[in-house]
């Protein structure tokens, strides 16, 4: 267990660079990111027409939290593929994170000539749509704690998001769960998973304001925040029944008669 970890937020989990000849296999892909709750980037949904494809590439990786490489016959001969890469070498480089994931389907003396400074990364081979996501989702998880400080971006306003996966040993078991946002506050008792997460769903204002999200668990968990709708079924409903201060009155109501 560690101590609190300040967590980064991000619109989506992935962004996918891929060859456009692959579209097949980055298709049974994305089928499976969609059972699974993971938010990623394509390019054929989130670039629309008429708008520009490089403002719109950039922004796509700037926003999301890793940059996942097909990496084939196909894709290591994409100018676009190449301008990707190295926009997300340039993210890793400021933020001194790990933010390209490598998938190879083919030979690596090919992808090294193409990207010799991937020398030094780690990469997945090509397998079922299935495995690869389940893969990502051991990465999304990042390290279990008690306790966790976010922030979302001050000038977002509209849905956002709590992702969390139990530890392995826990799985299955309920956990209480305290959240102090400003001067809000609200728990809640959740069902979590190791193989699969669960959403506490609720919202943000105009206000202009970036205030600490602070979650508290009894026991360790894995957590991550996002805004938007999250790409699953597996939610909870949080937006209403926050209340002001930390009232020991106020919050024997609201956790006796108002809160899950």
């Amino acid at each position: 267990m560690s101590n609190t970890n300040a967590v980064s937020v991000y619109e989506k989990d992935i962004f996918i660079s891929y060859s456009s000849m692959d579209s097949s296999l980055v298709l049974d892909f994305v089928n499976n990111l969609e059972r699974s709750g993971i938010s990623y980037f394509l390019d054929k949904i989130d670039i629309g027409w008429g708008q520009e494809i490089i403002e719109r590439v950039s922004d796509g990786i700037e926003r999301s939290r890793y940059v996942v490489l097909f990496v084939s016959e196909k894709s290591i001969e994409s100018n676009w593929v190449k301008k990707e890469v190295h926009l997300a070498m340039q993210k890793e480089i400021e933020s001194g994170s790990n933010v390209i994931l490598p998938i190879l389907g083919c030979g690596p003396e090919a992808y090294f000539e193409r990207f010799p400074f991937m020398k030094t990364k780690k990469y997945l081979e090509i397998k079922d749509g299935e495995s690869m996501v389940q893969e990502l989702v051991n990465v999304l998880r990042g390290t279990s704690s008690r306790n966790y400080v976010f922030n979302h971006y001050r000038h977002y306003h509209g849905p956002v998001w709590i992702r969390l996966f139990s530890e392995k040993e826990h799985s299955g078991s309920v956990h209480g769960i305290k959240i102090r946002w400003g001067p809000w506050y609200r728990e809640c008792d959740v069902t979590l998973f190791f193989d699969k997460p669960v959403f506490l769903t609720h919202s943000k204002g105009n206000d202009g304001e970036s205030l600490p999200i602070i979650l508290d668990a009894d026991s360790a968990v894995y957590a991550s925040i996002g805004q938007g709708v999250p790409n699953s079924s597996d939610c909870v409903n949080i937006n209403r029944f926050w209340v002001a201060g930390l009232s020991r009155v106020k919050t024997w109501i609201a956790k006796t008669f108002l809160w899950p």
